[in-house]
């Protein structure tokens, strides 16, 4: 569905160019609660902070993300560890980070995100993914190393 929904992004640049991840994430907010019947909320505390994109279903967490311009592999790696990771709790099971991209160079900017996110400490393994432009790769929690989950990285390019 975010795949679906970025690429109206991709194709009409001039609409999307002047706005903020914050404007971004909300037009996914809009999606995912038609999907998801209201159940897919923003801004939302968990874990130990406020997560980007929270989607419940029986009172369960489905889906934690988080979104950002990217702006290079160490700010990267640092809404990962310090924040995505972190508003996680033991029983989610499946995070996202979300990138925007703005620069030149899409192929180089996943290059960079893939290499981040293999090179975590935490990786145990990579997973098939579809799309080119992400990944997918599994992980231990740090606080318990018996418990994984699933990080999946997606870049889109939203030029400005």
């Amino acid at each position: 569905m975010i795949r679906s929904m970025v690429s109206v992004f991709e194709r009409s640049p001039t609409v999307f160019k002047a706005m903020e991840e914050e404007h971004l994430r909300t037009i996914l907010l809009v999606a995912l609660n038609g999907l998801f019947k209201g159940n897919a909320t923003g801004e939302t505390f968990n874990g130990a902070g406020k997560t980007d994109i929270l989607i419940r279903a029986n009172n369960n967490n489905i889906f934690i993300a988080e979104c950002l311009i990217w702006s290079g592999p160490d700010h990267f790696r640092k809404k990962l560890t310090e924040q995505l990771f972190r508003y996680s709790t033991w029983r989610d099971s499946k995070l996202a980070a979300i990138v925007f991209n703005r620069n030149r160079d899409f192929s180089a900017v996943v290059e960079k995100m893939r290499e981040v996110a293999t090179g975590l400490d935490n990786r145990i393994a990579d997973m098939p993914y579809p799309a080119g432009s992400g990944s997918r790769h599994k992980l231990r929690r740090s606080d318990d190393p018996q418990k994984q989950f699933i990080l999946t990285c997606m870049a889109f390019e939203v030029p400005q």
